[in-house]
């Protein structure tokens, strides 16, 4: 039996992972992001909310496969409905 506070729990869980897979897709489209070529992958990874570089990377390389440094070099091609380039 399920109860309140566990489907709460759950949900709330769900809705942190699509939380951090936006900022994640954010960080990638910048990273790609000629407008942002002048800002340090720590920089991005800060404005895009996370609190260390270190995290970053980690997560960043479990989702799309490379680390953002490879992202930025263009081992990924740009995030679905971006030209090549993207923008700031």
């Amino acid at each position: 039996m399920v109860t309140a506070l566990q489907e709460e729990r759950a949900q709330l869980s769900e809705a942190t992972f699509d939380l951090a897979f936006e900022r994640l897709l954010l960080a990638r489209t910048r990273l790609s992001s000629p407008g942002w070529a002048g800002q340090s992958i720590a920089g991005i990874a800060h404005a895009c909310g996370f609190g260390s570089h270190a995290s970053f990377s980690t997560a960043f390389r479990r989702e799309f496969g490379v680390t953002p440094r490879e992202a930025r070099n263009g081992a990924l091609p740009p995030p679905a409905g971006q030209a090549p380039g993207g923008v700031k």
